[in-house]
């Protein structure tokens, strides 16, 4: 997706480009990676086939970072993994690894880490309340810090169906039902240059934007001791 994403901007822009040097890179988890490593996850730790499968693909070989993570369900089976809601593979530890990886607000688990927001909105929404606990508690927020994390993210999972479809169609300039890599830059390149004020996609990338203010600064110890 990067790739396409880089070729797309090139060819809108005429920019210049040399080969890349990333193809081919193996990403982190990578090296470790194979097809039945999700095995080893459930013989080794007790997780649920779906889980270990979704772990395995998701994270590589540092799956079992994330199952070490993994809380004791209290059943007989599976043994670790408590889910974040039961209809998806998610689960509580993966929102401490994603702490370790830098992640600070709620909206990052819900829609940059574990993709739920985009996934299923209800599910989200439920899954909401324990996510906020479980940061709150690792990154020892007070409750007003609490209650800052649950607005947004519901702000941005309550937009109707028929409100989203509207919004993508003030994108969508050839009407073919689908929003083009070329589409969404012009969009963003127009917002840059403070061209499009009034569309709501760009409203709402600018709220997800200014959200990040909310972010506490990341301490020493959780970088590692480094700047």
């Amino acid at each position: 997706m990067a790739e396409e994403t880089l070729d797309a901007a090139i060819k809108t822009h005429q920019l210049e480009a040399t080969a890349s040097k990333t193809v081919g890179l193996t990403l982190e988890g990578g090296r470790d990676w194979s097809p039945t490593l999700y095995i080893r996850l459930v013989q080794d730790y007790g997780l649920e086939n779906e889980v270990a499968q979704h772990l395995a693909s998701t994270y590589g070989g540092r799956a079992f970072e994330v199952a070490k993570m993994a809380q004791v369900t209290g059943k007989r089976w599976p043994i670790v993994g408590k889910r974040l809601v039961s209809e998806f593979p998610y689960i509580e530890g993966e929102v401490l690894y994603a702490i370790q990886e830098y992640a600070c607000t709620a909206i990052d688990i819900i829609a940059r880490r574990t993709r739920l927001g985009f996934l299923n909105v209800q599910a989200a929404d439920e899954a909401l309340p324990r996510i906020v606990e479980i940061m709150g508690k690792k990154l020892n927020w007070c409750g007003d810090r609490k209650t800052v994390q649950k607005p947004l993210p519901q702000r941005v999972l309550q937009i109707d169906e028929n409100a989203l479809h509207e919004i993508l169609n003030e994108v969508d300039l050839n009407k073919n039902g689908q929003v083009e890599i070329d589409e969404f830059l012009q969009l963003m390149s127009a917002v840059k240059k403070g061209q499009v004020s009034d569309s709501r996609l760009a409203i709402l990338l600018k709220t997800a934007e200014e959200s990040l203010d909310l972010r506490a600064p990341v301490s020493v110890d959780r970088s590692g001791g480094g700047v």
